[in-house]
Formats: structure tokens, sequence, C-alpha cells
């Protein structure tokens, strides 16, 4: 039956990566997703069912050819990054999660954010409208206030960097 949508509108993207306490005591390695492995690490992640953000976390781990042995010691995998965010932010049951940049603004200075250097460790935010919509100059309008200089304003203050910006970084 083919796509139902039609052309996309990339409009922002985000990274993953790893948010320790401050200073990195682990000293994990953003190139390097084997040290997710060591001995006693406790790591969590979002549910792989549930968010787009876990099933992209795994992804990266099987990518990394670490996935069973990172796996071990992920002890919790909520349904929201929010709730990694506060169980971390509760301090003593998580050494390290992983979520996008975007949802740690606020805690940068509590914590370390360490991005990934894979290329496939970015989330991109994109809208599209159905082929069929009976509102297709609606569906427009929306895509057009997404892509203003407004909503780009807006996408930097939430932590995400506009497409634009980020295709030729």
């Amino acid at each position: 039956l083919g796509n139902p949508f039609g052309p996309d509108l990339k409009v922002s993207q985000t990274r993953v990566g790893m948010l320790v306490k401050k200073g990195n005591p682990q000293e994990l390695d953003s190139g390097n997703l084997a040290t997710l492995a060591q001995a006693g690490l406790r790591v969590g992640i979002t549910d792989r069912r549930a968010s787009t953000l876990g099933n992209l976390t795994e992804q990266l781990f099987d990518e990394s050819g670490h996935r069973p042995a990172i796996m071990k010691n992920v002890i919790y995998t909520p349904v929201t990054a929010h709730l990694l965010i506060q169980n971390m932010e509760g301090g003593g049951q998580l050494d390290v999660i992983l979520v996008y940049e975007a949802n740690i603004q606020h805690l940068k200075d509590k914590f370390t954010f360490i991005p990934l250097k894979s290329p496939r460790a970015i989330a991109i935010q994109n809208v599209a409208a159905k082929k069929t919509t009976p509102y297709p100059l609606l569906a427009h309008r929306l895509m057009e206030k997404l892509a203003s200089e407004t909503s780009r304003r807006r996408f930097k203050q939430l932590g995400f960097k506009p497409w634009e910006e980020a295709k030729t970084q």
C-alpha cells in the first residue's frame, strides 16, 4: 500500500548520551559502549517496547557488539526518560542513564552528559501529513509554523538543535 504520508519536514534533532554523576567517576567512554558492561555498574534505559529512545539505545548496544554484557547491568527500564531522570536525581539507585540531551537541560550543572559518538545516536524530530487528510491546508500551516524562526528559537531553548543547523555540524 505504500507510505500513507506525504513528504516529511525535519524539524529538529537531539543526541543520545549518558547522564552520569558530575565528573564521570566511572570513566565511561562515549565512543566505547563496552564501558557500560563493567562489573557492578547500574544502568538505566527506557523500555524499547514503549519508547523510541529505548529502541534506539538497544540498537546502539547491538551496533557496539556488547549488548548481552551491557544488558546484564541494566537494572531499571521505565517507559519514559522522565522516570529515569527522576531516579537519577533521587540519587543512589543508578550510576548511568541513557537519555536525549534535550531531556536534561535543567541538570547540566548537577550531572555530566556524555554524548554518544555513533552517528546513529541522533534522534530526528519530523512531522508529515497523511496524503488523504481532509485538511491539507491546515497541515501545511502547521508545518510552516514548526519551521518558523519562532519555533526554531523555542526548540533551541528546549535543548534541541534546529534541523538546518544540525545537518551542517
